[in-house]
């Protein structure tokens, strides 16, 4: 940690959570991202009223949002507002 080695650290994906009620998590670019950085993306958003596990927990506040690149169809990015978002995420 302390070391000579001066490489470059890449946090882009590293996961994040606000512990707020729903959690605010986060991984990866959001859209502003994606278009500052010239990506044809994608985004899907799925409400928890649609999501079976929401359903069965009776907690449907919230949403999950997915970013993708459409030129390799990669994920690069997600964010999700809900109670256990931080589960969720991983």
């Amino acid at each position: 940690m302390f070391g000579e080695n001066h490489t470059k650290k890449d946090y882009s994906v590293f996961p994040r959570v606000i512990f707020t009620d729903p959690q605010l998590t986060g991984v990866g670019m959001n859209e502003n991202q994606a278009y500052k950085n010239k990506i044809d993306y994608d985004v899907s958003t799925i409400e928890l009223k649609n999501v079976p596990r929401s359903l069965a927990a009776k907690n449907t506040k919230g949403f999950i949002k997915l970013i993708r690149d459409k030129e390799n169809d990669k994920l690069i990015g997600a964010r999700i507002l809900a109670t256990e978002g931080s589960e969720l995420l991983m």
